[in-house]
């Protein structure tokens, strides 16, 4: 039997019509949620990263917060196994340069990662089709930490330094070579705690009842006496800026030469001195000085004894004397007194008889006027030799030491 030929009324194609219309519209739905989209221009860029933990094939591609792109490929980079290798799809006009960094980013917690591409500068040339984006990898968790790798390995340098300045692995050398033990931490703490006298601070705190200062007492101290506030007000008023303790560290080398000893260093030159050398220099110089010292020490001794000995026999040959020295002021008092008496006496008979002249008869007198010159002469002699007898004895009772030892020089006792 023949098949009769069926013919769809309206309602029948309009239902078929938007059967197929809701396909259409399902797989573009499908093909959006799949991050599907129409071929169209590209440009490939590659991304290098250590980790990208959180971001997945087809995650957006970001330049300056604005979507350009998607991340199309996340695999291993052949060239260097410890990395990997992005490579990113972005609009054609995307200006990607040099100068740019890509990151792993998240705009909140509950989002997805995403990568961002900063807009590096205007003058920087593009990146040609396929370059290598600049990276910086961040943390493994949540919150996103910055690369703190340059920080550690400056720091670590830093360390270095410091223990080159000390000699810390000159110290070790010595200790393994039988020397004293190295000090650990607690050692030197408790070194500088005995150092600061910090112990007996804290006995004489609990005894006394006085408190402690504090380092912030310490500072303010401190900072009173270098006359911090002073400067600093005389900074606000427009004076010289206030010296950091990096530039007072600058002018301390500049001073010392520094820069100058590390070129000559670089140059070929004698290497920088250490501090450790300069001790080890200054303990050498001690040792090899240490003999002529002691030598000296041991001559001085003897001359030492020498001279005490003299003073002792100078001290005891005037207390041996003493009687005597006193026996033979006195007599020269006496003596003086005696004298200057005597000049007295002579002085007023002269003038007695000079004042009896007139009654003499012209004879005698031209014998008293022919030998009064001579009478006054002698007179003023006496004189004379009563006051340096006055002047032995004032010296006498002011250096009685002089009668063995003469005279001392001026300005000495």
């Amino acid at each position: 039997m023949a098949g009769s030929k069926h013919d769809f009324t309206a309602t029948e194609i309009k239902a078929g019509l938007l059967v197929i219309s809701s396909f259409l519209v399902a797989a573009v739905f499908v093909a959006a949620v799949l991050g599907m989209r129409p071929p169209g221009e590209k440009k490939v860029l590659y991304a290098k990263f250590t980790n990208t933990i959180g971001l997945d094939i087809n995650a957006p591609v970001r330049f300056g917060g604005y979507p350009v792109g998607v991340v199309s490929g996340i695999v291993p980079d052949p060239e260097d196994h410890s990395l990997i290798r992005l490579r990113v799809e972005v609009a054609p006009n995307t200006p990607v340069n040099e100068e740019s960094i890509a990151t792993v980013e998240q705009t909140t917690l509950t989002a997805p990662k995403h990568l961002e591409i900063t807009t590096g500068t205007a003058e920087a040339p593009l990146l040609a089709e396929e370059g290598v984006i600049d990276t910086v990898s961040k943390g493994y968790g949540f919150i996103n930490l910055p690369d703190l790798t340059e920080v550690v390995d400056g720091s670590g340098d830093l360390l270095a330094d410091l223990r080159d300045l000390l000699g810390v692995k000159e110290a070790k050398q010595a200790e393994e070579a039988g020397g004293e033990e190295f000090g650990n931490v607690e050692r030197v703490i408790s070194d500088v705690r005995r150092l600061l006298g910090i112990q007996e601070a804290e006995k004489a705190e609990t005894e006394s009842g006085e408190e402690f200062p504090s380092i912030t007492a310490l500072s303010k101290n401190i900072q009173d006496l270098l006359g911090v506030e002073e400067v600093q007000a005389e900074e606000a008023q427009g004076a010289e800026e206030l010296a950091s303790v990096a530039k007072i560290t600058g002018d301390v080398r500049d001073l010392i030469g520094v820069e100058e000893a590390k070129k000559k260093e670089a140059g070929g030159g004698e290497g920088l001195t250490e501090l450790t050398d300069i001790t080890h220099s200054v303990d050498d110089l001690v040792d090899d000085l240490g003999g002529q010292i002691d030598k000296l020490i041991t001559d001085l001794e003897p001359m030492k004894d020498s001279v005490q000995s003299t003073l002792d026999e100078a001290k005891d040959l005037l207390a041996d004397n003493r009687e005597n020295i006193d026996r033979t002021l006195k007599s020269t008092a006496d003596i003086a007194e005696a004298l200057q008496k005597r000049v007295e006496e002579l002085s007023e008979n002269l003038n007695a008889t000079l004042d009896n002249v007139e009654g003499l008869t012209d004879e005698a007198k031209a014998v008293i006027q022919a030998k009064g010159p001579a009478l006054e002469e002698a007179i003023g002699d006496l004189g004379v030799t009563v006051r340096s007898l006055n002047s032995l004895l004032e010296e006498l009772k002011r250096h009685p030491q002089s009668v063995i030892w003469g005279k001392p020089e001026e300005g000495r006792n």
